[in-house]
């Protein structure tokens, strides 16, 4: 009967229940019922961890949520150049660095940056090691290359040769190398246990563990066209099982006709042994019910399809969306949807790879004039914040914005820099409690705009940015005031090189709107910026 009552309840309804009586936590503390618990709360983290107890289990997961309910902040400043400072204590070459441009990866702690498009390093944020990596041959031969993919054991590289179809996998413990050849180009590439996965820009998935046969994995019964179409919104995901290498998910963003009664889908299908052994499907519905004529407000779903871990236990973010109009968030949409009021404004859709199931989660800013307009946000309008990057984790949704400010300077010159902000938001079915109140950061380069990448893990949240890295903590206590500042400007040798892996939110970001008439061709890319916007 306990573990019945669990599914109607919260952690937070939980631990109130073991904390009423010694009777109460006896009963609600026995295993088998906080073996459940965790299950309904922490779905796929008694699997992921068989010998351990449950009780072990909860009092990790509990020390972790009160963390993260402390109101403050605490924030390293790392450099790229270690000349300056000595966070890390073992690296295998010193680093010299006039700013980093390029993209971050960052997974089970190890975050991945590029000195150049020749040298890799990566950063064990935890153990304060950093190594630098390059396949040696390629490189003595001229060879360019790109990060890909990150694990706890291997490191993958494209090679940015012109076919884009060379792959480099690094075994970091032995620093042996491995290459393959990809048919077709790469569009980008997964590692979480052991077993590797790249999709090509034509559709195709392959699967490759170390030192054995590249293999090409079966699309043929997924029931709908696998390559770059108009029906599907990019191409597939890839979700790596965190304890099976036999087992993986691969997910589809399906569109739908304009008055459609969904806006989209996600087509979740499950791969055991090479072969599809199930599929889920997950859709937006369209509010858009009752178009009436005359009406004329533009709505559109701002939607990012891309696979992020959202806990170390098997749960992915598969879309993060918000109604909006041309750039600026929409509680109240027009008379003719249902429903016409929203709780929220931000919504994360998940799925769990044990449970094979979805989850939906709703949030609601404290900022109303947030603008998201994907690529073309950052083009035109500068002293207006602006999203530039988001990741949920374990239930909490990390918004992370930039404003680019022209401030007058003392010779009455205009002067220019970016500030980073975050912003931490619960979502609305659970209680009310505090966040950490993240200070912001300032970059004297104002492209950095278009280069904000956040990552958070059970640890940190982690900013890196164009001189270095920042690693948030929460804090019980107020902090010393005080603004961190990026002074880093980009050199030119390294702002002409733009590379093909697109890992920033904004690039995978699509709008869709909400046609109050019947139009054969979708327009998922309209809309220009607009200073005014009111958001209708």
């Amino acid at each position: 009967m306990v573990c019945e009552i669990l599914k109607y309840f919260d952690f937070d309804d939980y631990r109130a229940c073991l904390a009423v009586s010694k009777s109460w936590k006896a009963k609600f503390g026995q295993r088998e019922t906080m073996a459940q618990a965790l299950h309904n709360f922490f779905p796929g983290l008694v699997p992921m961890n068989p010998k351990d107890h449950p009780q072990k289990l909860f009092s990790l997961e509990l020390n972790k949520h009160l963390k993260w309910m402390h109101p403050h902040d605490s924030r390293t400043w790392t450099p790229w150049d270690l000349s300056t400072n000595h966070f890390f204590s073992r690296q295998s070459a010193s680093v010299h660095s006039k700013g980093v441009p390029w993209p971050f990866l960052y997974n089970k702690g190890r975050l991945v940056w590029q000195l150049s498009t020749r040298i890799i390093i990566v950063d064990d944020i935890r153990k304060a090691n950093r190594e630098r990596f390059s396949p040696l041959a390629s490189a003595m031969r001229g060879g360019r290359f790109q990060a890909a993919a990150i694990s706890d054991q291997y490191l993958i590289l494209l090679d940015l040769d012109a076919g884009l179809n060379k792959i480099h996998v690094a075994k970091m413990d032995t620093r042996d190398w491995v290459e393959l050849t990809l048919p077709t180009g790469l569009d980008h590439a997964y590692v979480d246990l052991r077993k590797m996965f790249f999709v090509t820009t034509n559709g195709q998935i392959f699967s490759y563990s170390w030192r054995e046969t590249l293999e090409k994995v079966d699309l043929s019964g997924i029931g709908h066209a696998f390559g770059p179409q108009p029906g599907c919104y990019g191409l597939a995901q890839v979700l790596p099982h965190p304890q099976h290498d036999n087992v993986f998910f691969a997910v589809w963003a399906l569109s739908h006709p304009a008055r459609d009664p969904n806006l989209c889908t996600l087509k979740v299908v499950k791969f055991k042994d090479g072969k599809i052994v199930a599929t889920k499907t997950k859709s937006i519905p369209n509010p858009l019910q009752n178009p009436q004529p005359g009406c004329n407000k533009v709505t559109r779903v701002a939607i990012t399809f891309s696979s992020r871990k959202s806990d170390d236990h098997g749960t992915y973010t598969l879309a993060t969306y918000r109604f909006q109009g041309i750039e600026k968030r929409k509680l109240e949409l027009c008379d003719c949807c249902d429903p016409k009021t929203l709780k929220g404004d931000w919504n994360v859709i998940t799925f769990n790879l044990f449970t094979e199931s979805f989850a939906n989660h709703e949030f609601l800013s404290a900022d109303p004039d947030l603008r998201w307009n994907g690529p073309r946000a950052m083009q035109h309008h500068r002293n207006v914040k602006r999203l530039a990057d988001a990741h949920f984790w374990k239930g909490d949704l990390v918004l992370a914005s930039s404003i680019t400010y022209d401030d007058l300077g003392p010779q009455n010159q205009p002067e220019y820099y970016t500030e980073t902000h975050l912003e931490t938001l619960r979502p609305l079915d659970r209680p009310a409690a505090p966040v950490p109140q993240w200070r912001p950061m300032r970059h004297a380069d104002p492209g950095q705009v278009l280069r904000t990448k956040v990552f958070q893990d059970d640890d940190f949240v982690i900013v890196p940015s164009l001189g270095g890295v920042a690693l948030y903590k929460p804090e019980k206590q107020a902090p010393n005031a005080g603004t961190l500042f990026d002074h880093t400007l980009p050199s030119q040798e390294l702002v002409r090189e733009s590379l093909p892996l697109k890992f920033q939110f904004w690039q995978n970001a699509r709008f869709i709107e909400l046609k109050h008439e019947d139009d054969p061709v979708e327009d998922d890319e309209g809309g220009d910026d607009e200073d005014g916007d009111d958001g209708n």
